[in-house]
């Protein structure tokens, strides 16, 4: 977690036609850092094991300082020698251990299990992530076909090592014949790096691999359910007593566990980043912003570098305002700023959208709702003309009965929305009758209708500062909902439903079983400043009026949680159903969405427009007080209408 206290400064300037005073105002700095892992290993030993706080750095004198993984290890307390290609920083040596290129012995690193394939001073970190420094060694990786097994049946674990192809080209295959320790018990994978494990107990254990000449694996908690007999389900009325955990282990991010059901959010990943193409992505922008979204709400999850270089390389140039929202939410959810960090200025997309009274189609809703998001993140406040009459337009369309359009999607996206201007006229009440429709439409089992509704539903509880098992009726809670549409591969939605929609619905379904809200998941960048110089000039040789030349000073800030996501016009097909109330049906329908981020997470933001800023002279500011007053912004809103459009 960042917060960066740098001088900012503000020069407002007043004049006919321009501006021609400046007041300015400054702060003192102070140094901040984010916390990560750091493992570093060689062939026989560990060198660094543990967590650490690494404060942003730089390479030479005249390079902007930033967090990357080059600081890590020189902030590890460990000697280490760098050689310089270009503006790379290669690592030679750690702890007096000298790579032998003649050899073929080089230091290597991994992101969470995801081969670095840059110099560390260019990979930068994103809090809570796994950095991996080795030599000599690589890593296996752990996965189990489930981590909430029924007693009496088996688990598979799977087990694969990192190695390289004949073409030098990064690659994980079968582990076979490697070690995994169950508990006390130890077995041995097959020749395609398996190991069933039979569950005698609902006593939770660990699992975890090793095999000669690579790294061990981390543990990863299994906990075993019993299967429920019909005599032994509770009473409708029965309250809700577990409280949800997320584990994590190795590779794993546990599950959200509950009496009745567990959501395995471990398996939920491994069906999404199973889905993943080999350019990173998940099909459509559509699909690839959600996906994101869902993966950068867990710190653990699989596959985001090749998702991260594909957000940042693609084309800027899409079909509506709710695609520029998406896409900026799905940016910051990652911590890069959709100012600067990709091909296209996301943010001045959205602005200009905005007609002086609303964003985007003045007949719409959705795009208005998720265009708050993305701009409070981005830095935008109440005081600004965008941000307080796109608010009062949002809460002037709101229903009598508290919903937007007769919508659980829209309202929950609403709640999210207006949770981040909250000092706004209106919003209050806005959100208290928000609530209380939603209360109106749980079902009897403790969804809202579709694993899509719900999973909304229970990141606008979130945002409202309420946990998901308090909102039980008849002794169902929406977790209870969301769990029995998870199917054994781990991905939401039937089977036979087509694997879009299962990509789609599961990217949904992963912030909300963590407990989290777009605006928690997204990383806050400040505004960029415009600072003016007034130089006198003289008009007809007598008027002297004040030409002004303007500098921009980019900003880019690690906020204290994650970003969110933006969405576009997408066609919805659902089915109608004979006991779905008529704002569930499923119509076929194009309609313009918005999209949605996942919950508290530690922001993190791209700093290439910093280095530039820094190069050129400008000094990069930061207001201390940026992180409580913007919050963790969660604008992944695919603005559904009542009538059950899901195109976000």
């Amino acid at each position: 977690m960042k917060n960066f206290t740098h001088s900012l400064a503000f020069i407002f300037v007043a004049v006919s036609f321009v501006v021609c005073s400046s007041v300015r105002a400054e702060e003192s700095s102070t140094s901040t850092s984010i916390s990560i892992f750091l493992d570093i290993e060689t062939s026989t030993s560990t060198l660094f094991d543990g967590s650490i706080d690494v404060s942003a750095c730089s390479t030479s004198a005249s390079s902007t300082s930033v967090f990357s993984g080059y600081c890590a290890v020189m902030q590890s307390d460990l000697e280490s020698d760098w050689s310089s290609y270009g503006e790379a920083r290669f690592l030679d040596s750690v702890a007096g251990i000298s790579a032998d290129y003649d050899n073929g012995w080089y230091w290597g690193w991994f992101s969470d299990l995801e081969y670095g394939q840059t110099s560390l001073d260019q990979h930068v970190l994103v809090p809570g992530e796994r950095l991996l420094v080795t030599m000599g060694r690589m890593p296996l990786r752990i996965s189990l076909a489930t981590t909430t097994p029924v007693v009496g049946a088996t688990t598979t674990v799977s087990v694969d090592q990192f190695g390289f192809d004949d073409s030098w080209n990064g690659v994980w295959v079968p582990a076979a014949s490697s070690s995994v320790s169950v508990g006390l018990e130890i077995g041995e994978t097959d020749a395609v790096g398996r190991y069933d494990v039979f569950v005698s107990s609902s006593t939770p254990f660990t699992v975890r691999a090793s095999k000669d000449g690579f790294l061990r694996t981390g543990e990863v908690i299994v906990y075993p359910r019993e299967l429920a007999e019909e005599a032994e389900v509770p009473a409708p009325d029965a309250p809700a007593t577990t409280t949800p955990q997320v584990s994590s282990g190795g590779s794993s991010s546990g599950g959200s566990r509950h009496d009745s059901c567990s959501i395995d959010v471990s398996r939920a990943i491994q069906f999404l980043t199973a889905r993943q193409g080999s350019d990173g992505s998940f099909g459509s922008g559509l699909y690839t912003d959600w996906a994101a979204i869902a993966l950068a709400s867990d710190l653990h999850g699989i596959g985001r570098e090749r998702l991260v270089s594909l957000l940042k390389s693609a084309d800027g140039s899409l079909s509506s305002v709710t695609d520029y929202e998406r896409r900026a939410m799905s940016l910051m959810a990652f911590g890069i700023d959709p100012r600067t960090g990709s091909q296209a200025d996301y943010i001045a997309k959205i602005a200009d959208a905005f007609d002086g009274t609303q964003v985007g189609d003045p007949s719409l809703v959705n795009d208005d709702i998720f265009a708050i998001i993305p701009l409070v993140k981005a830095g935008y406040s109440s005081s600004d003309p965008i941000i307080d009459r796109t608010t009062a337009f949002v809460v002037s369309m709101q229903s009598d009965d508290g919903s937007w359009e007769g919508s659980v999607d829209l309202t929950a996206a609403s709640v999210q929305a207006l949770g981040l201007v909250r000092s706004v006229d209106g919003v209050s009440l806005a959100l208290d009758k928000a609530r209380d429709y939603l209360v109106s439409r749980q079902r009897d089992d403790g969804g809202f209708g579709s694993g899509f509704s719900t999973s909304w539903a229970l990141q606008a509880i979130a945002s409202l500062g309420e946990s998901g098992l308090s909102w039980s009726k008849a002794g169902k809670t929406p977790f209870d909902s969301l769990c029995s549409l998870q199917q054994e591969d781990g991905g939401f939605e039937s089977l036979s439903a087509d694997e879009s929609t299962r990509v789609w619905a599961t990217s949904y379904a992963i912030p909300a079983a963590l407990g989290r809200a777009w605006p928690s998941i997204l990383v806050s960048f400040l505004k960029p400043v415009v600072e003016s110089r007034s130089t006198p000039s003289t008009v007809d040789g007598s008027a002297t009026v004040a030409s002004s030349s303007a500098e921009v000073i980019q900003s880019n800030i690690v906020a204290d949680e994650p970003p969110v996501i933006a969405a576009p016009f997408v066609e919805v097909r659902r089915e109608v159903a004979s006991d779905i109330a008529p704002d569930d049906v499923f119509i076929e329908e194009i309609r313009p969405q918005a999209e949605i981020p996942s919950t508290e997470l530690d922001a993190v933001v791209d700093y290439d427009q910093a280095a530039a800023a820094g190069a050129s002279g400008i000094s990069m500011q930061v207001w201390s007080s940026v992180a409580a007053c913007l919050g963790l912004v969660g604008l992944a809103v695919s603005a559904r209408s009542g009538r059950g459009i899901k195109n976000n």
